[in-house]
């Protein structure tokens, strides 16, 4: 089964949303990792060390950098050893001998057994990685570490619909291009913005991955909204020339500008599903749904159409026109 695929965004793997949904939910856990974890790109160092955990098995993979190890378990041998220019082959025998090297946070990475592997971390690699007291270590390959709620929902409150719409972005355009639109035309986004909101409120952002699943980027929150949906760009219609701008004293009610959102797919969630798809669970993007954008304004659809790329921006290409009726209903899950 193929799965939709949108042009010109970055594909995520597993791994990236495992680490994203690690960054959300490992605090709620251990309140003490707010602050020590990060996803980043592991550095370049010919200390950097690949390192295999097992318990009952394999537990995690990852990467550590002895020198920092070395220096944050013994500051003064590795001043020494530093002198010497031997720091990293007696960090490494050094390592070997303790029992336990690295002390991880939670219950889900604690092993029996750390041992080095021959493993290179791709290049370019950006790994999940975790500030502990013997220096930090990206994980590369580790185990789901489930959030405890913070505050469980009660069976009423839980089953609240909430009308979610993924907006890709948005763009101004003035009452004399919409008037001069056809079939065919294909619409700029100016501002891409990705989205998610209800009542027409933007409550977080959103990817997709290269299975066309549907995840909350937790990593890029909503920081200010308000702020965010004044900043548009103005678009353009390929095919018509801009309209020639009156004078400001003259401004005539074609040159009146209009802000138009364009909506991914609309569906309807309960606060439970809801909740779970913040705390990483991923969503199946519809079928087909990049051929069905709705142009918005104002809660009244002006036009759906397909998505396309062009010199790698976004557009949607008019398949249909009109269809004035305002979007309050969405299809329930």
């Amino acid at each position: 089964m193929s799965h939709p695929r949108l042009p010109n965004l970055r594909a995520v793997t597993m791994r990236e949303a495992m680490a994203r949904a690690a960054l959300a939910n490992w605090p709620r856990r251990n309140p003490a990792l707010a602050g020590k974890l990060a996803y980043g790109p592991v550095p370049k160092t010919p200390a950097l060390v690949a390192l295999q955990a097992f318990a009952d098995g394999l537990c995690w993979e990852g990467f550590l950098d002895l020198d920092e190890w070395l220096a944050s378990v013994a500051p003064e041998v590795a001043a020494l050893a530093v002198r010497q220019g031997d720091a990293t082959q007696y960090a490494r025998s050094l390592f070997e001998l303790a029992e336990q090297p690295v002390e991880l946070p939670l219950p889900e990475l604690r092993y029996a057994t750390l041992c080095f592997s021959g493993t290179e971390p791709a290049p370019s690699s950006r790994l999940l990685s975790v500030k502990t007291p013997q220096g930090r270590v990206w994980l590369d390959r580790f185990p789901e570490v489930s959030a405890i709620p913070a505050a469980p929902l009660s069976a009423a409150a839980g089953q609240l619909p909430v009308a979610l719409a993924w907006r890709l972005g948005y763009s101004r355009v003035s009452v004399a291009l919409l008037a001069r639109l056809e079939r065919g035309d294909v619409l700029l986004i100016a501002t891409e913005t990705f989205e998610l909101s209800s009542a027409d409120k933007a409550i977080a952002r959103y990817g997709i991955n290269e299975n066309g699943e549907i995840f909350v980027n937790s990593d890029n929150p909503i920081d200010n909204p308000a702020a965010a949906s004044q900043d548009a760009g103005s678009a353009f219609a390929i095919g018509h020339d801009p309209a020639p701008h009156a004078e400001a004293s003259t401004t005539s009610l074609s040159e009146i500008p209009l802000r138009l959102d364009f909506i991914l797919q609309r569906r309807v969630y309960t606060v439970a599903q809801l909740d779970a798809f913040y705390r990483g669970q991923v969503l199946q993007l519809d079928p087909q749904a990049e051929k069905q954008v709705e142009i918005v304004a104002n809660g009244m659809r002006l036009a759906m159409g397909e998505l396309v790329e062009i010199n790698g921006r976004l557009g949607v290409e008019l398949h249909e026109l009109g269809g004035k009726q305002a979007l309050s209903g969405a299809p329930r899950v």
